[in-house]
């Protein structure tokens, strides 16, 4: 990152955090300081994707490399934002051509796995398989060894990606945006 793009974001960051130690940081939404920064995080290091979203007309699709573990958003043949990803472990991420559905939420725990995730929203069988933050125990603190697995596969056959890039998928992909599996 060029300098003045990494001052900018450290002043960013020490006035959000000088906010916070005075007393006066109010976020609109109500949102907990974690939430707060991770939407400023996604919005300072990803104004590209931002910014083209609102500016044109073609629709957002999602392109997900298995090989690369990487997630592409693009509009029209123009890649917006490059995600690493963790798919199945086992090759139980599904392949083929989905569409984002209506199920969506900030949070789940799956009893059965002992992990749950934030920010996920469904592409196949209404819940079964969904885009999901790196998994989290059940006080939703990030599970270290499954968050070092990110660009390996290590789901179980969900779609993983960071906490920030988890937010802004749950926040700006519509339902029934395409999703092509490869």
């Amino acid at each position: 990152m060029p300098r003045h793009k990494r001052w900018t974001v450290t002043k960013s960051l020490q006035n959000i955090i000088n906010q916070k130690e005075s007393g006066k940081l109010r976020t609109r939404t109500g949102a907990t300081l974690g939430a707060y920064l991770a939407t400023c995080f996604a919005t300072l290091f990803c104004p590209m994707v931002a910014d083209a979203a609102a500016s044109h007309n073609e629709a957002l699709w999602i392109d997900v490399s298995v090989a690369k573990q990487r997630v592409y958003i693009h509009r029209g043949q123009t890649i917006l934002a490059s995600m690493r990803a963790s798919t199945g472990r086992d090759d139980e991420t599904p392949k083929g051509h989905f569409h984002i559905q209506r199920e969506r939420g900030t949070w789940f725990y799956s009893n059965s796995y002992q992990e749950g995730a934030k920010y996920w929203i469904s592409f196949k069988n209404h819940g079964e398989f969904l885009f999901h933050s790196v998994p989290m125990d059940r006080h939703q603190h990030v599970l270290a060894a499954g968050a070092a697995e990110l660009g390996s596969p290590a789901s179980h056959g969900c779609v993983r990606v960071s906490i920030p890039d988890a937010l802004w998928l749950y926040q700006h992909i519509p339902v029934g945006t395409d999703v092509y599996i490869h």
